[in-house]
């Protein structure tokens, strides 16, 4: 009896060590497509701020977007720092990026509001 539930304990164990793996598998795919889209993304606004007539705002975004896209590469290679550093690293990623889309978006991204004397 006994030797029935080692015998299910170690079926649940290889299961569950299988099933993780699969699960890191797909997270390590997700953060590959992440970071290949944030290159994308770099660069669609590098090209759009160069057709465009070179607003700061696009600028800034493809800063955020390289940031980020920093952030994602960071978990891809073994890191010298400790885990508590590498923590540290990945929020201070994550801060920069918001705040360089927050200054895209609100601070510099306004444009000309058109005057009355434009409409005409």
């Amino acid at each position: 009896m006994f030797s029935q539930f080692g015998l299910e304990a170690s079926v649940s164990a290889s299961t569950q060590s299988s099933t993780l793996g699969q699960i890191r598998t797909v997270e390590f795919l997700l953060d590959v497509a992440t970071a290949i889209f944030c290159l994308v993304l770099i660069c669609l606004t590098l090209y759009a701020w160069n057709r465009r007539d070179r607003p700061l705002s696009l600028l800034i975004f493809s800063t955020g977007f390289l940031v980020f896209f920093l952030r994602q590469v960071i978990e891809f290679f073994p890191s010298p720092l400790d885990p508590i550093e590498l923590q540290f690293a990945r929020s201070f990623f994550d801060f920069l990026t918001l705040a360089l889309f927050f200054a895209g978006l609100v601070l510099i991204g306004h444009r000309r509001k058109p005057k009355l004397n434009d409409l005409r």
